[in-house]
């Protein structure tokens, strides 16, 4: 018997050492720093359930498309705690003849975000631009991803888009816009790619690019959306959509 009761005693003394070590194996892991925190976890969570119920649209699946003027050029709809959402971007050209017989373009741009009231779309935010009465090369050419997320973490998706716009020559880029809209606030990133020649220290001719950007003040006072903005930029500026490198 006290032969039993030692080793009972020494196997219980072993089963506690082997929980207390098992849980200082989860508190190490606990308090691992390249876990993500909560904050990541939450805005991950919030990104994938706007993405979840997004969908890219066609012109056949918006109802009252024929209500609205221009061309359909993209779209996309998705659901979120405000309900759901759509954005259209529809276009609209005109060409017609100056006093001296020179044939220009006037092309327009009309970006809407609508929401849905009972089965009564709501216009909330607009975008719209144009180039205007344009005798050399005219682009409107739209970078191809509208993209949702919940920068802000305020359980309503933001949504983003680029395009380039323009009359220009050979060596004259375009101007591009990034548009934001979160619910009725929109901001409007403008930027301009400039191909430029310039000497080098051999006096050859070189060819090479010149960025600017400006950026709202309104948008500064919205960190979290302008950094996702700034990441959109940086990942679409270098597409050639016309031609232009």
């Amino acid at each position: 018997m006290k032969s039993f009761a030692k080793q009972f005693c020494l196997l219980t003394a072993l089963t506690l050492l082997m929980a207390f070590a098992g849980c200082v194996v989860v508190s190490d892991s606990e308090n691992n720093t390249d876990d993500p925190s909560d904050a990541d976890l939450e805005q991950q969570m919030q990104d994938a359930q706007v993405k979840s119920g997004s969908q890219d649209l066609s012109a056949d699946e918006v109802p009252f498309l024929n209500k609205l003027p221009g061309q359909f050029k993209m779209g996309k709809s998705w659901t979120d705690e405000k309900g759901n959402n759509c954005m259209l971007v529809l276009t609209s050209e005109r060409s017609s003849s100056t006093e001296t017989e020179e044939l220009v373009t006037t092309i327009r741009i009309m970006a809407s975000l609508y929401q849905d009231h009972d089965g009564n779309w709501q216009k909330i935010a607009e975008h719209t631009d144009a180039v205007e009465q344009c005798g050399l090369e005219v682009v409107l050419a739209f970078h191809p991803e509208i993209l949702l997320a919940d920068a802000n973490s305020d359980g309503r998706a933001e949504a983003y888009f680029m395009y380039d716009s323009g009359c220009f020559g050979d060596i004259v880029g375009p101007d591009t816009y990034l548009v934001v809209m979160d619910g009725s606030t929109k901001y409007t990133i403008s930027g301009h790619r400039a191909v430029v020649e310039a000497p080098n220290k051999n006096q050859a001719a070189i060819v090479h690019q010149e960025e600017t950007q400006q950026v709202p003040s309104s948008l500064q006072n919205a960190p979290q959306i302008l950094n996702e903005a700034h990441a959109f930029w940086k990942k679409h500026i270098n597409t050639s959509l016309y031609g232009v490198e």
